[in-house]
Parts: C-alpha cells; sequence; structure tokens
C-alpha cells in the first residue's frame, strides 16, 4: 500500500514503512509495559534485559518456526541459514514464543513474579502487534488470498497510495485490498484479496484493550491475563488463517492446518492449563513503586488502565 515513507532516486537510501512502523510498535509496546511494571511493584530496571533477551529469542523463534513449516528441507540441510536474514522469513508466532519463554525464566531469575510480570505485559504486545500489521499492511506483506466473485468493485482510495488501493465491495468481507504488481513485497497482483492484516490490527487492539480492563479491575489471580490471552488470541489468528494468501504457510499439516493453526491450538490448550495451575494460587500482593506511577499511568491511558 505504501512500501516507502520516502524512496530515493537512483537507489539511494530509502525509508520503508515497514521497519519504521515495526520501530513504532516497539516503542510503544514497552513504553505502556514501563508504567504497568511500576504498578504492580516490579522495577522496570528489568525492561532492558527483557528486551534484550525479547530481540535475540525473538528473531531465533521466528525463523526457526518459518523454517520447520515452510521449508524443513532447507533447515536441515544447513541449519546456519537461520542466521542469514535475507534469506527467507519470519513467522511471528515463533518469535513470541521464544521471547515469552526467554522473559519468562529471566524475571524468575531476577527475582521477580514471572506471572504477575507476564500479565502486565501482554497486553503490551498486542498493541505492539496492532501498529506492527500496520507495517504489514503498507509493505504488502501478510495479505488475504483472492477474493471470488468481485467483478462488481470500486476503488476507495484511488491512486492516493502508490503501492495499491482499498476497494469496497458488495458482499463479504465488504472492503478489500489490491497491490500493485512491483510494489512492495505482496505476491498476489492487481485482484482483490482479503484484508488480513486489518482484521489482525483491529483483533489486536480489542485485545489489548479487554485484556487491560480486565488486568486493572477483574484480575483474580497472577497468570490470569496471560492465560486469558493464550486462548482468545488463538482463536483470533485461526480464524484469520483461513482466508491468508501467502504462498508458503505450510497448509498441509494434517491435511488441513497451516503452521499457525497447529502452533495456535498447541497455545489454547496451554493457556486453559495455566488458568487450571494459577487460578487457586490467588492474587500475589502488589505494591506500586511510587504513587507517581499510578498517577502517571492514569493520566497516559485512562485509570481503567
Amino acid at each position: 500500500m505504501f512500501p516507502f515513507l520516502y524512496q530515493a532516486p537512483d537507489g539511494g537510501v530509502s525509508l520503508p514503512s515497514y521497519g519504521l512502523l515495526l520501530m513504532l510498535a516497539f516503542v510503544a509496546g514497552t513504553t505502556v509495559g514501563f508504567f504497568r511494571l511500576r504498578r504492580v511493584g516490579i522495577h522496570p530496571d528489568l525492561l532492558p534485559g527483557l528486551v534484550m533477551i525479547a530481540v535475540i529469542l525473538g528473531i531465533f523463534g521466528a525463523r526457526l518456526l518459518h523454517f520447520i513449516g515452510s521449508e524443513p528441507k532447507a533447515l536441515l540441510s544447513n541449519p546456519l541459514v537461520l542466521l542469514k536474514l535475507n534469506s527467507g522469513g519470519m513467522a511471528v508466532y515463533g518469535g513470541v514464543l521464544a521471547a515469552s519463554f526467554g522473559c519468562f525464566f529471566f524475571a524468575k531469575k531476577k527475582g521477580a513474579n514471572p506471572w504477575k510480570l507476564s500479565d502486565a505485559l501482554l497486553p503490551c504486545f498486542f498493541l505492539a502487534l496492532a501498529v506492527g500489521r500496520l507495517g504489514c499492511l503498507s509493505a504488502g506483506c501478510c495479505h488475504g488470498a483472492i477474493i471470488e466473485n468481485t467483478s462488481n468493485w470500486s476503488s476507495l482510495t484511488g491512486d492516493l497510495l502508490p503501492g495499491g488501493q482499498f476497494v469496497s465491495l458488495q458482499s463479504f468481507p465488504w472492503i478489500g485490498t489490491i497491490y500493485n504488481e512491483g510494489i512492495g513485497v505482496g505476491r498476489i497482483w492487481d485482484v482483490p484479496v482479503y484484508p488480513t492484516q486489518l482484521w489482525e490490527l483491529l483483533g489486536a487492539l480489542f485485545l489489548f484493550g479487554v485484556l487491560s480492563w480486565t488486568w486493572a479491575k477483574k484480575r483474580r489471580f497472577d497468570g490470569q491475563i496471560v492465560a486469558i490471552g493464550m486462548v482468545t488470541y488463538p482463536l483470533l489468528r485461526s480464524s484469520i488463517e483461513h482466508f491468508r494468501g501467502d504462498t508458503i504457510r505450510g497448509v498441509n499439516h494434517f491435511g488441513l492446518l497451516s503452521t499457525s493453526q497447529v502452533v495456535s491450538l498447541v497455545v489454547a490448550l496451554c493457556g486453559l492449563w495455566v488458568w487450571r495451575l494459577q487460578a487457586p494460587k490467588g492474587l500475589e500482593k502488589e505494591v506500586p513503586l511510587t504513587r507517581e506511577a499510578d498517577q502517571i499511568d492514569e493520566e497516559l491511558f485512562g485509570e481503567d488502565l
């Protein structure tokens, strides 16, 4: 749609929208997380270590799941391909899972309650995911499959966007996207496709709001937000997955499931296990580090967050 905020002529240095929005996603998530950790008595000095672990393990996990699901032969023949970031792709699910495990045990090693920390930070992940999917929409990746029976459609954005356009349809999904050939990283050109990036963006924002409200008002035990997130996000992701149009998604697992849907099933079952494990333990006492932390959080995000 809008792959570059600035594209230099003659192959000069350009400013890709995707990279900038990923940076914005990181800043948004860590900023909200900074204040929320203070509210539950966890010093935000842990954040630099958490961020470093999340970045390193996140990249590794995303690369690993991509090759396991889409290019296993390439991985088996040369495991070092994981380090060649310009070869192959990344699977977000793998990055999230690897980063989550690493941060969980890092927090435990540092003496912080890992479940309390995870509850505070998980909604921040969904905020970052929403901004990141906006980057996918701009770049043209993670798009949907071709929408059938779309002979009657009209443009909503015309030539406003250099990489494509939003279009209006007379039936579901009502709004689609078209990517122009040769611009961005899309794989399906010049025909309406399902706006799966937009759907996940809206779903992630909804989860951010609901989990933030639950964290502030309805939390009854440490690990509750994690358990809810582990069940609800797989439902969202698996539903959207049916409409994805990527050509290397490993859609033949068990004859009908994609890699992400298989992972979603496992994650959801683990979420139910977390609920059963943590619910009887209740909520450990929380003492905000300073009253100022509460006031700043309320001013920025509202008293319910």
